[in-house]
Formats: structure tokens, sequence, C-alpha cells
């Protein structure tokens, strides 16, 4: 029996030959290649097909590459009718579905989700997608035509056409296609049956893609969770000396935060930090700063002090420059290239995603050196973040991490006002912007400590989410010198 490998990227063309290969019977183990991580870019992976595309079939170790090559040959192999054996005339229907999809309805995204291939000057992009789109439109409405009537491509039976179709059709919900897109009754009917499938839903679970759902839910789908915590270093460094209960407590709340990220299936986490003179200084400090790298390193302190490994953590290099230049048309932020982590960001990700599978793209809201920017100012950042968020297709959880009262590396340090912790966050689960932005910092400094001034990275989650919070954990900890904090908001 022939050993097959298929190498997948989720929601990519390989997704119609995993569906194929889930029906088909066939024996197959599936390797995820994820693009937005240019594992397709790698050493390994260009030794088996030297133009890093995907999907690739490895079949006894010869490598198939092209998905009409690969739908065809699993149809051929298998048992399971996938396409025409007996009547040439409806075999050749078959090809020319998937002639169609792979040299026209492909090559007509181009324009919008890669303009990079067909220019290079970046100035000329946003026009270049402007003109694609008619295309698009009108190659899409074909596909709308030719499936009136019909139950599946070839007519009343399933074929490797159908799973192929269905990959455009996600492709076509995307925030920035769908506006631009009529309704198509025939193609929503046929995807639907196609995710009835058992094997489609196997191979969702596989990748991590979500079922249908309608317009207004696919616009809301790129942000996908919020929340909020802290990222005492004492957390990690010191853990033996605080209430064990107490610390029982936030590791738990800390884990169930975890879960609930992992069950959003982010694409990547955007991370809202405040960090300490680690990477940004007052000969330079930027009001608002975002990752634009593949990759990080951290924590920059001392591992055996902060008692977390020093890791490269995965970045997204291609979605940081999108969310950027979508955020420069509101706010102004600064990027940078090269961040080491401190314990404001690696705190929370040794806890949140200790197996740094998720790329993250970091964020600073200087926090540390006045002048500051406004609260209000900082309520807008995160509602320019939902905008920049809504108008990609990746699926991004957003973290914010900072402290509410508390006194650090002064003779105060240890000392915290909860009442007014708790007022805060009284607000904050309201989403009240008006009381979140009406604190001035002189009185922040006098009542909470120069720590406070984190609360903009919660604010800022409160503008991305725009709903309400749910604390799950909040406590003081002295020996952690803060108020301890887990919460989360709906994204409404």
């Amino acid at each position: 029996m022939d050993k097959l490998n298929l190498f997948f990227s989720p929601r990519a063309c390989s997704l119609a030959c995993h569906i194929a290969l889930e029906e088909s019977g066939l024996a197959y183990n599936s390797i995820s290649t994820k693009i937005r991580m240019n594992e397709h870019k790698t050493a390994a992976y260009q030794a088996l097909n030297p133009w890093g595309k995907i999907p690739i079939l490895s079949i006894n170790g010869e490598i198939l590459t092209e998905t009409h090559a690969i739908l065809s040959y699993i149809a051929d192999l298998s048992s399971v009718d996938l396409i025409p054996k007996k009547n040439p005339l409806a075999r050749a229907r078959a090809h020319e579905w998937l002639n169609f999809l792979s040299s026209t309805v492909h090559i007509a995204f181009r324009p919008l989700f890669r303009p990079n291939l067909l220019l290079d000057r970046e100035d000329l992009h946003a026009e270049l997608r402007k003109t694609g789109i008619p295309n698009l439109k009108k190659t899409l409405l074909e596909i709308e035509r030719r499936l009136t009537g019909k139950k599946w491509a070839l007519g009343d039976t399933y074929s490797i056409c159908d799973p192929y179709l269905l990959v455009f059709h996600i492709w076509s919900q995307r925030d920035d296609i769908i506006e631009h897109v009529a309704d198509m009754p025939n193609w929503m009917a046929h995807r639907k049956r196609i995710e009835a499938r058992e094997a489609t839903k196997k191979v969702f679970i596989k990748e991590g893609i979500n079922a249908h759902c309608n317009q207004e839910e696919a616009k809301l789908m790129s942000m996908v969770y919020a929340g909020i915590c802290c990222h005492a270093p004492g957390i990690t460094s010191r853990p033996e000396i605080a209430n064990q209960k107490d610390l029982a407590s936030l590791l738990s709340q800390f884990d169930r935060l975890r879960d609930e990220i992992k069950t959003s299936r982010p694409d990547a986490i955007f991370l809202i930090s405040a960090e300490h003179y680690a990477n940004f200084f007052n000969n330079n400090m930027p009001t608002y700063a975002v990752g634009m790298a593949n990759h990080y390193e951290g924590p920059i302190e001392d591992p055996e002090w902060l008692g977390i490994d020093r890791v490269n953590i995965p970045g997204d290099l291609d979605l940081s420059k999108k969310l950027i230049s979508l955020l420069l048309h509101d706010i102004d932020v600064s990027y940078v290239e090269e961040w080491k982590f401190d314990h404001g960001m690696m705190v929370p990700l040794h806890h949140l995603t200790p197996d740094y599978d998720i790329p993250v793209i970091p964020s600073n809201i200087n926090c540390q050196s006045p002048p500051f920017t406004p609260l209000s100012r900082s309520y807008e950042f995160g509602r320019a973040l939902r905008k920049a968020f809504d108008n990609v297709p990746e699926r991004i959880a957003i973290i914010g991490t900072g402290g509410t009262s508390h006194w650090p590396c002064t003779p105060d340090s240890g000392k915290i006002n909860e009442v007014w912790d708790r007022e805060f966050l009284g607000y904050w689960q309201e989403n009240n912007r008006t009381a979140m932005t009406a604190y001035k910092d002189n009185e922040i400094l006098t009542s909470a400590g120069q720590g406070a001034f984190e609360i903009r990275t919660s604010i800022a989650i409160a503008g991305a989410a725009g709903g309400k919070g749910d604390v799950y954990f909040y406590e003081p900890i002295p020996e952690f010198a803060c108020g301890c904090l887990v919460a989360s908001m709906q994204v409404k």
C-alpha cells in the first residue's frame, strides 16, 4: 500500500486535498505546514518543493505537487467514486471544473490576496486590489451560474471538484472580499452540503476551521477573543512566598484563560503590554509600538531569576505589516523589528501559551515615562486595533497585560489600594468608557502608584472588544507587589 503524506496549511488549497483523502478511505498522514508562520519557506520544506508551494503529496517519498494533480491521483487511487471513471465526457467535465478553479478562480484572488507577487511597488498595491475586484466578482458569479439546479459540481454525484469549490467559498467570505460579492445562494447551499459531510467535519477539526457562519458573524470572526491579566514577575520568580491558596486560584484562572484562548483557535495573539525600560528608553520612547518580525526572544531578564527559560517566540511578519498599515490610517504607531520581551510579556505567555505554538504580535503602550498618552487615546487605540482586525482574515486573540495599583521599585513596594483597583475594574467590566478615562495621571500616581499607569493596556482592550468584562480573579498579593488579575471581555 502506498504511504501518503499530505503537507497542508489551514484554509489553503490543500484543504480540498485533505477532504478528498478523508473521503477516499485511503490511509494517510497530514503534516501541518503553516503559511502564516512561513513554514513553507524553510530549507526542509523547499527541499521537497523548491517553489515552496502548498500542497505536497508525498507518495512513498515521491513528491506530487499542484492541487489538480493531487486530487486526480487521490480519486484514481481510491475505491470510492470521487471522479467518473467510465464516462469519458463526465470525467472531462470534472477536469474542466478543476482547470477552471486552479487557473481562473484562484488567479482572480491574487490581486487582492497577494499583490506583491504581481507588483513590487507597495504604493500601487491598493490600486491593484481595486482593479482586481470586478474580475473576481465576475469569476465568482460564473461559479454561481454553473451550480444552478445542481446538488454537486457534476450534478447528483459528489466528486473531487466539490471540496475544491469549498476552498474558494471560504476565501470569498473574507471581510475585504465579501462586501464586493453578490449573494450566491446556489454556492452557499453547496457549501452547507459539503460541511454536513463527516469527512469535512473531521478535516475542519484537524485544521481548526469554523463551519459556515452568516455574513455579519463572518465580519466579527477576525477578533475571536479578548482578555487581560497581570504580569508580576514574582508569579514565576518566587511563587513559594505567596499565600498558596491565592496562588493556586490565580494559576487556575490563568489556565482558564489559556483554555479559552485555545478554544477560540486564533491564528495570532496580539499582546499589549507596558514594558519596563527593556527595549525603549527616554531618548526614544514611542507612545504606541507594534512588533514586526517573524520571531522574538525572551525573557530579556536573567531566566534563572524570572523562572522562565529563554526561548524564541514565533511572530507573524506579514500579518504585522498588514495591521500596522491599517492602524496608520487612524493612529500613529511605531514598528519594532527587534524586540526582547521582558516579564511584562513573558509571564503571561508562560501561562497562556506555554508551548509557544501561536504567533505573537507584541505591542507596547508607554506607561513608564511621561508625558503619557491620554487614557481616552488608549481607548481609541483599542478601537483602531479592532478596525484593523476586522479588515484581515486571520483570527486574532487580543490580550492586555499590566497592573492596577502598585508601587514597584519604591519604598512603598508591596502596597496595594484594593478599593481603587476594584473601582476601576468595576468600570472596566461595564466597559464604561467615560469613567475609565476620567482618571487624571496625578491622581493615579497619588492613589494607585506609578504602576497603575498600566491601566492603559486594559482600557485599550475595552476599546477593542466593545463588550462587557468578566473578572475571573482579583486578589491583592503583597508578595507579588500588586493586585493579581485575570479577566476576559465579550467581543461585541
